[in-house]
């Protein structure tokens, strides 16, 4: 028996099926053997076959329409896309792409399997700190077919970096150090960071030699030549110079300055490559649904602005890469 199968989805997603038998062949010719003699019966099993064709083909269409649910493991998908994905556990790093549309290009053949690329827009965001409330849901579009689906894309989206975020990464790394400066000494205790207009102000609480707070201050800059973000000038404000002249004149001329410049640029530095190596393996087969991943390549990361808000360190970041999205119940 030789069928043939017409695919089409329509616009609530669901596949429909259109089977017909375009004929037959006979390996060996059917026969009744009566009383010894064969008898030939093919017109019989030609006629036996002609009026189970529509039984035949609505058998097959229903086996397909069972198996293949694809508006079920596009909607689980589509879900999926307005929860936030935590990709930097280490840096509680979240991802939201909340989608604006989707579609897919007409089905094709190849290698006998069907294939079609489903194609997403969205305004993603990430967010390092505590997880962000979920995208407001929209329900599942219908479909929408796109002659042709680029593999490239290019992204831009926000990056915010909670000042409660940044300083435990802060805290982590410096509290309990110690900084000398001939006999006296001081220990890092504490570390607050908040906006100030365009600046970064660093409160250090120390204890020893000094005991009380001392205040940072810089200004968060894109770095066009490394593509990093850098905490430029990070230096004691003025009050807390013009306090310490009379003092702790030590602690200026100590490696303390330099040593929060050095690990608040790279926290800055570390928090965007810790992005970039999290999405990526976000973008390697990433499971969207049952039966459907999405396969990426993140090729480049680049830094656009950095401004602060009342809570946070904003970053304005370009993505560029190529991406697809695998449907297993298309094979």
């Amino acid at each position: 028996l030789n069928f043939k199968t017409n695919f089409d989805i329509r616009s609530d997603w669901s596949v429909e099926t259109r089977t017909d038998i375009e004929g037959y062949e006979w390996l060996e010719k059917p026969k009744m053997r009566v009383v010894g003699v064969n008898l030939p019966i093919g017109f019989i099993a030609d006629m036996i076959l002609k009026n189970s064709k529509d039984k035949l083909t609505r058998s097959i269409d229903k086996l397909a329409k069972d198996n293949l649910d694809l508006r079920k493991m596009v909607e689980e998908a589509w879900k999926r896309f307005f929860d936030p994905v935590l990709v930097a556990p280490e840096y509680n790093t979240w991802l939201t792409l909340n989608p604006e549309s989707i579609g897919m290009t007409p089905l094709s053949t190849l290698n006998n399997e069907l294939v079609s690329t489903i194609v997403v827009e969205s305004m993603p965001k990430v967010k390092i700190g505590d997880r962000p409330d979920a995208a407001l849901f929209r329900t599942l579009p219908p479909l929408r077919y796109v002659e042709k689906a680029q593999e490239d894309f290019v992204v831009h989206l926000k990056a915010d970096v909670s000042f409660r975020e940044a300083e435990r990464i802060a805290q982590t790394a410096l509290v309990g150090e110690s900084f000398s400066q001939g006999k006296r000494a001081v220990k890092i205790e504490d570390i607050k960071l908040y906006g100030q207009g365009n600046n970064l102000v660093v409160t250090t609480k120390l204890s020893g030699s000094y005991e009380g707070n001392v205040y940072l201050i810089g200004k968060p800059v894109y770095n066009l030549k490394t593509n990093k973000v850098d905490l430029d000038n990070l230096d004691f404000s003025l009050e807390t110079k013009s306090f310490l002249v009379k003092s702790g004149a030590w602690i200026l001329k100590s490696t303390l300055r330099k040593k929060l410049q050095e690990n608040l640029d790279f926290l800055l530095d570390y928090n965007m490559k810790g992005i970039q190596d999290q999405l990526q393996q976000q973008l390697t087969h990433f499971a969207l649904s049952s039966g459907a991943y999405l396969n990426g390549q993140l090729q480049q990361l680049n830094i656009e602005n950095v401004y602060l808000t009342q809570d946070a360190i904003i970053v304005d970041l370009g993505l560029q890469g190529r991406v697809n999205v695998v449907v297993n119940g298309l094979n």
